[in-house]
């Protein structure tokens, strides 16, 4: 549900993948990237933000976020890696 409504309301196509107690997103045509520009260092800090969120429910604990790769620095699409916060 999460991956549909976030299309709709114009933040990129999400596709979750959990991966051993951990959720991995990765989205194309990301927003926040897009209207940066180039950059040297990621910049879809509010995707990040929303998948700690979904992740905290996911996981079933508080979860922190962080994006690996992002289409501003010229990967091919935004990744996030999320875990259950220690």
């Amino acid at each position: 549900l999460v991956a549909a409504k976030s299309a709709e309301l114009g933040w990129g196509v999400w596709e979750f993948q959990p991966d051993d107690g951990t959720l991995r997103l990765i989205v194309k045509n990301s927003p926040f990237a897009a209207g940066h520009g180039a950059a040297p260092r990621p910049v879809c800090a509010p995707i990040a933000g929303m998948l700690q969120s979904v992740a905290s429910i996911a996981l079933g604990a508080p979860a922190l976020a962080e994006e690996l790769r992002c289409a501003a620095s010229g990967s091919d699409a935004c990744e996030f890696h999320a875990w259950r916060r220690r």
